[in-house]
């Protein structure tokens, strides 16, 4: 009896794991961290803390070593370009088991037309969504600095992402305050389940 009871209450916490597992955790990316302030800083694993890695290729202005070139940023400290001297563009990937789901947003300032400028790719290197960006600082309504202007954009897609490619260099796109959400991956949800049942034999056993 106490091993089917066991085996109940196992099953039962296997069961609610997953309403508990897809809770999404939403990250800003606001690049105005201390550490990150200069010209040309490289992003590295700043963020790594909270489930995101970018690739080497992202590199941080910030406004006072720019001459506040990017005035009007959604947050003013710092804002994310594209070296490409070293790559044509930058990836952002989910880390420690997780995923991205159901939308990106960011802000951009840009001097040219680009697409695309945003792409979302599943872990198999399938696009699941994109978008480009247009030259914003023609039609900006400023003229305090050459790239005055910010477009919010969101980008909504289905499935679950395991990166996504940011385009543009320095000195004509940059990118800010950009906004993913993440759940652990369909592997993860299995280890805990896994564990879940483990927990309720090993009770059983010691019950038995």
């Amino acid at each position: 009896m106490a091993f089917a009871r066991s085996l109940i209450a196992a099953a039962a916490l296997a069961a609610a794991a997953p309403a508990f597992a897809v809770q999404s955790v939403t990250t800003t990316l606001s690049f105005d961290e201390p550490a990150l302030q200069g010209y040309g800083v490289a992003v590295g694993h700043a963020y790594e803390a909270e489930g995101v890695l970018f690739s080497d290729s992202a590199l941080v202005i910030s406004n006072d070593a720019a001459g506040t070139y990017y005035t009007n940023a959604p947050s003013m400290a710092g804002v994310m370009v594209v070296d490409t001297f070293s790559e044509a563009s930058t990836t952002l990937s989910a880390t420690s088991g997780r995923a991205f789901v159901e939308q990106v947003s960011f802000w951009y300032s840009s001097t040219v037309d680009l697409m695309p400028a945003v792409s979302v790719f599943s872990s198999s290197g399938q696009r699941l969504a994109g978008v480009g960006a247009v030259a914003n600082v023609i039609d900006a309504g400023c003229s305090d600095s050459a790239a005055c202007a910010w477009n919010k954009v969101t980008i909504s897609f289905t499935g679950q992402a395991q990166s996504i490619v940011f385009n543009g260099g320095a000195g004509a796109v940059a990118f800010d305050n950009i906004t993913v959400s993440s759940v652990p991956e369909p592997e993860s949800y299995a280890l805990m389940l896994a564990g879940l049942v483990g927990v309720g034999f090993l009770a059983s056993r010691r019950r038995a």
